[in-house]
């Protein structure tokens, strides 16, 4: 992490967001298209070319976490929080 990114100020959710990506040993540079964006798991599921169960946490998974993903990351692209 460079000295300009240290200083700058972090929310709560990108602080979380962190602090689950250091638990699972996943990194801040991870390549673009390391992950899917819920909008994008959703329209895979929909079509029929993934399985929900392929998305979720634990016993949280399928189409209702995902639909709840993309609620909640419209709300964060929107300035929402929650």
């Amino acid at each position: 992490m460079s000295q300009q990114q240290a200083s700058t100020p972090v929310s709560p959710l990108r602080r979380r967001m962190l602090d689950d990506m250091t638990m699972r040993g996943l990194h801040e540079d991870m390549p673009n298209g390391a992950f899917m964006t819920a909008g994008e798991a959703w329209l895979e599921c929909r079509a029929g070319r993934m399985s929900c169960d392929d998305f979720g946490d634990g016993e949280h998974k399928g189409l209702w976490f995902i639909s709840m993903t993309v609620a909640r990351d419209s709300l964060i692209l929107n300035g929402r929080e929650m």
